[in-house]
């Protein structure tokens, strides 16, 4: 039995905490006034259209404020860039307003964990990746939403499967196989922005549900700015509006695939990367189509947690 077409959107909030390591900032808008629209924005279109998202969330965004101490983290110097304040003195750190929005909307979202302070899995150790997840899941309790069993490793890094299962974790978004490395530049730029999407079958490994999407942003649109970043020169040359279109159909066609192919279609991005106008303008017309589709029997838009039990069930 297979599963049938579905369409799968994640969003990564991250906030102040994607580059805190890198000390980059400049993604992002000041006090994270657009960001905060955006995922208002972004909530109302998906009422509208019934649609859910999985929102893989940055632990330390649920605080309210902290003293910047998180003990038990092997490692030194990971939190130099806490400010070990509070939501008002600094929204980049703290958003527990954004996930309240989230956990309000009548749509059964699902908040996943994006570890606790955006930690690359594969680049630590095991113990490491557990306190993270232990710590994230903590700020779930505290917040009083409940623990989702799904994971986006920050930066596609690989987990560590022992600790994800001891933290009850059992879906886990995976990027597929890309040859982009062996492309020049010419061609990784068509890639990331032109190609079209092909949707892919979820798998199951040693027992958990993988559901593969690109290693580039696809709800997004890399072609136009991306939050408050200017576009590739290149894309420069070419008109606002056709790069928007481009783009809305390449990502209508996705979902046109998953119908066709009873396979799935898993679309994400970042929040920033959605904050500004050209941006949402896709966005809101792509959830339009997809939840459209959904109304009509032809497609599930399932959150990544449900993907895993439905995949499950198939296999």
């Amino acid at each position: 039995m297979r599963l049938t077409g579905s369409v799968v959107i994640s969003l990564e909030v991250e906030l102040g905490w994607a580059k805190h390591d890198l000390n980059e900032y400049d993604h992002l808008s000041e006090d994270r006034r657009t960001e905060t629209r955006t995922l208002s924005n972004l909530l109302d279109w998906c009422e509208s259209a019934e649609v859910p998202i999985t929102f893989d969330v940055v632990g330390h965004l649920l605080l309210d404020a902290c003293d910047g101490n998180h003990e038990g983290r092997p490692g030194d110097g990971w939190f130099d860039a806490d400010p070990g304040t509070d939501v008002e003195s600094d929204p980049l750190f703290y958003a527990p307003d954004m996930i309240d929005a989230i956990c309000s909307s009548p749509v059964p979202h699902d908040v996943c964990t994006h570890t606790f302070s955006h930690t690359p899995c594969g680049e630590v150790t095991s113990e490491t990746v557990d306190w993270e997840l232990r710590r994230a899941q903590d700020a779930h309790d505290e917040f009083g939403i409940p623990w989702s069993r799904a994971f986006v490793p920050p930066r596609h890094s690989s987990a560590h499967e022992r600790v994800l299962k001891q933290n009850g974790i059992d879906t886990v978004r995976t990027p597929e196989p890309c040859r982009l490395i062996q492309m020049n530049v010419g061609r990784r730029l068509y890639h990331n922005a032109l190609s079209p999407y092909q949707p892919s079958d979820g798998r199951i490994c040693d027992g958990t549900a993988v559901t593969p999407s690109t290693p580039y942003i696809s709800l997004g649109c890399p072609n136009l700015s991306m939050g408050q970043l200017d576009p590739h020169p290149v894309f420069r040359l070419i008109p606002v509006s056709l790069r928007k279109q481009w783009h809305l159909r390449r990502l209508c066609r996705g979902v046109d695939r998953a119908i066709q192919s009873d396979a799935t279609l898993h679309v994400w991005s970042h929040l920033w990367d959605l904050s500004n106008a050209h941006q949402r303008d896709i966005v809101e017309r792509f959830i339009a189509y997809a939840g459209a589709r959904q109304e009509q029997g032809e497609i599930d838009v399932l959150t990544m947690a449900d993907f895993g039990r439905v995949i499950r069930q198939t296999n």
